[in-house]
C-alpha cells in the first residue's frame, strides 16, 4: 500500500510515510527488503531518489522513509503523513503513543496475535476502537498472501497437525497464549567482535525445509546467535558459497548427522564441518544445555527470534518438542552439544580433516 501511495505522487506539499520497526537490522531484513523488491518489479525504482544514508525514498513530493524504533529521540522528532510498524507487538505502548501523536493520517500495524493480553488488544483493538471507533482489525492469514510458494504453504498447514495453540495463531490468525515454550529468556543485541569461541551451526533443508546456518559465540556463560542463511532450494555447492562470501568459511561447523553425504560434500568443498551428536535423548539432552547459557540474539536473525517466539514442548515430560520452528534451534543445538559445556573446557569434539586448530 505504501508503494502504491508513493508511485501516485503528482506533486505539491510534501507528505511523508514512515515504516518502522524495534530494531533497524530487522526492519532492513523484512519490510525494506520487501520493498525493494516490489518497487523494482513494478519498474519504479530508476524514478526514485534514493538517500540510502538516511533511508529516505523519495518520488515526486512523497518519501517513504525507514527508520527503528530503538532510540527515543527518533520516535520523538519525527512527523509524517501515514505510519507502518512491523511487529508492532515488540514496541511498548508509550512507543506507539509518541508515534501516533506525530501522525496525521492512517496507522497500520501488523504482528502476530501470540499474546491475548498484550496491549495491542486491550488498549487498541478493545478500549479505542470503543471510545473512538477509528479502529479496523484485519485478520490476515498465510491464505491471503500471494507471494507464499507452496512450501511455506505446507510448512504452516504442517501445525495444523502438530499443535493446535501454534495453528491458531500461525496458520488461523487468532489470538492464543503459547504455552510450554522452551526458551522464555533471551536478548537482543548486536553480535559481539570479542567472543572467545566462535562455530557455525548447520541444519540441512531443500524443499519443504530451509537450510539454516547459525553464527555461534561464546563468552563466558553468554550465547551470541546471528542467522545467516535461511532458504530453501540450497544445492551444497551454493550453501558453500554463501558461507564463503559471508567470510566465515575458515570456522568450525556441525552440521545434521543424519545426512553423511552433505557433510561430506561441504568439507570436499573447503568447510571444515563435524557430526552433531545424535542418539537417545540428544534433543532432550542439548535443548537442557543450551538452557544453562544467557542466549543473546542479533538483531537482524529475524527467523531466529520467531523460532524462539514459537518453539515449545509437545510433550514435556518426555522431553519432545514440537517438530516446527526448529532450524535455526536445532543448528544452535548441534553447537551447543557439540562444542560447549558449562563448567568445563572447551573441546571441538572429533576433529575434521583439515580443520584449523582451535584452543580447547
Amino acid at each position: 500500500m505504501a508503494v502504491l501511495w508513493l508511485s501516485q505522487a503528482k506533486g505539491g506539499k510534501p507528505e511523508v510515510w514512515s515504516i518502522t520497526r524495534k530494531t533497524f537490522p530487522a526492519l532492513k531484513a523484512t519490510a525494506y527488503r520487501d520493498f525493494r523488491e516490489i518497487v523494482t518489479h513494478l519498474a519504479l525504482w530508476p524514478a526514485i531518489h534514493s538517500n540510502l544514508s538516511d533511508m529516505i525514498f523519495t518520488f515526486n513530493n512523497r518519501s517513504i522513509e525507514f527508520f527503528s524504533l530503538d532510540e527515543e529521540s527518533k520516535v520523538r522528532s519525527r512527523k509524517r503523513q501515514h505510519l507502518h510498524i512491523v511487529e508492532a507487538d515488540e514496541v511498548s505502548f508509550d512507543i506507539w503513543t509518541q508515534l501516533l501523536i506525530r501522525t496525521k493520517g492512517k496507522v497500520f500495524a501488523d504482528w502476530n496475535p501470540s499474546d491475548p493480553f498484550h496491549w495491542l488488544r486491550e488498549e487498541v483493538e478493545i478500549k479505542r476502537a470503543q471510545a473512538k471507533g477509528d479502529v479496523k482489525v484485519i485478520v490476515s492469514t498465510y491464505r491471503d498472501n500471494p507471494h507464499l510458494d507452496e512450501n511455506e504453504r505446507n510448512e504452516i498447514e504442517y501445525l495444523k497437525d502438530v499443535d493446535p495453540e501454534l495453528w491458531a495463531v500461525f496458520g488461523e490468525g487468532e489470538y492464543g497464549k503459547l504455552t510450554g515454550t522452551i526458551f522464555k529468556e533471551y536478548k537482543i543485541e548486536d553480535f559481539p567482535n570479542d567472543c572467545d569461541y566462535t562455530y557455525l551451526g548447520i541444519d540441512f533443508g531443500y524443499s519443504h525445509d530451509p537450510c539454516a546456518v547459525i553464527l555461534v559465540g561464546k563468552s563466558g556463560n553468554n550465547i551470541y546467535i546471528k542467522q545467516l542463511v535461511y532458504e530453501t532450494g540450497l544445492l551444497n555447492e551454493q550453501l558453500v558459497q554463501r558461507i564463503k562470501n559471508l567470510g566465515y568459511s575458515h570456522l568450525l561447523a556441525v552440521a545434521d548427522s543424519a545426512e553423511p553425504k552433505s557433510i561430506a560434500e561441504l568439507n570436499g568443498k573447503g568447510l571444515n564441518v563435524a557430526k552433531a551428536i545424535k542418539g537417545p535423548d540428544s534433543v532432550r539432552s542439548g535443548i537442557m544445555l543450551v538452557r544453562e547459557f544467557n542466549l543473546h540474539i542479533d538483531p537482524g536473525s529475524v527467523n531466529v527470534i520467531r523460532e524462539l517466539r514459537a518453539y515449545k514442548w509437545a510433550d514435556k515430560k518426555a522431553g519432545v518438542p514440537v517438530d516446527a520452528f526448529n532450524h535455526t534451534l536445532d543448528a544452535l543445538r548441534y553447537v551447543v552439544s557439540k562444542f560447549m559445556r558449562t563448567g568445563q573446557a572447551f573441546t571441538i569434539g572429533e576433529r575434521v580433516t583439515g580443520a584449523t586448530p582451535f584452543q580447547a
